[in-house]
């Protein structure tokens, strides 16, 4: 990774969330599985602030992009209905408020949303673009921006450090995600194929990685399915990079082998 990132590009999903939720308290007074739910809102920009003022720190600069996904539409939900349909969780009591400033408030810092897309192919596509891609760090949780090639630390786990994930970890990633699938994103991958085996599948060549999707597609043919249903997983585990969406029109350009 570059010794002083200029931008940090933040998953600003994930704190969302998890700071709504420190600050909310369940309690059941009673013992009757009846809970009264306090919330503390005057805590919650406060504890935003001082999260991207800790990585700012950290990473020694202040430049900062807010990445947070549409909440209107979603262009892989729209290719399958069933995507992340699994998330019936009910959003934290303060979820609106930290979203809303996260988007609008005056936190001094860049924030990106574009129409259709997750937080993640907004991190994908920054960190891809020639601006971005040898001086940055992306900032999450989700192990899915391994299909991306970036500066890559997972701020759940910091020591860890930052991974540098090359175009090659990167494919070799996907690969792995359209075998196994994902069943927190609610896309099955190929039927009967888990960790072991697709890693087998994925490590058994090396050279072109023509050899990976060749693999991924005679899997998939042996489970009695077609290239066509390994393309559509294909198209809900890949993360969107340079290239891949139309500012002007809003177009997203579909992962093809």
């Amino acid at each position: 990774m570059p010794k002083n990132p200029s931008t940090l590009l933040i998953d600003a999903d994930v704190p969302c969330y998890q700071l709504a939720f420190k600050n909310q308290t369940n309690i059941d007074w009673d013992d009757d599985g009846n809970e009264s739910i306090y919330t503390e809102p005057e805590h919650l920009q406060p504890d935003i602030d001082s999260f991207i003022e800790g990585l700012c720190e950290k990473f020694n600069t202040s430049e900062v992009v807010i990445a947070l996904s549409d909440t209107e539409r979603s262009y892989r939900k729209e290719l399958e209905p069933t995507y992340k349909s699994n998330r019936k969780a009910e959003k934290p009591r303060l979820w609106q408020m930290a979203r809303d400033y996260l988007e609008n408030g005056d936190h001094g810092h860049t924030v990106k949303i574009k129409s259709g897309l997750e937080g993640d192919d907004i991190l994908g596509i920054m960190a891809t673009h020639p601006k971005w891609k040898d001086n940055h760090v992306v900032c999450t949780i989700d192990k899915d921006l391994q299909t991306v090639p970036c500066n890559l630390y997972l701020f759940n786990k910091p020591e860890l450090g930052v991974k540098k994930v090359s175009y090659s970890q990167s494919r070799w990633f996907l690969m792995y995600q359209i075998l196994c699938g994902d069943t927190t994103d609610g896309y099955k991958g190929c039927p009967g194929v888990g960790d072991k085996r697709a890693t087998a599948i994925l490590n058994r060549k090396t050279g072109s990685h023509k050899y990976h999707w060749d693999d991924i597609v005679f899997t998939y043919e042996s489970k009695g399915l077609t290239e066509d249903d390994a393309i559509h997983q294909a198209r809900l585990a890949y993360i969107l990079q340079y290239g891949d969406f139309n500012n002007k029109t809003g177009e997203v350009k579909l992962w093809t082998p």
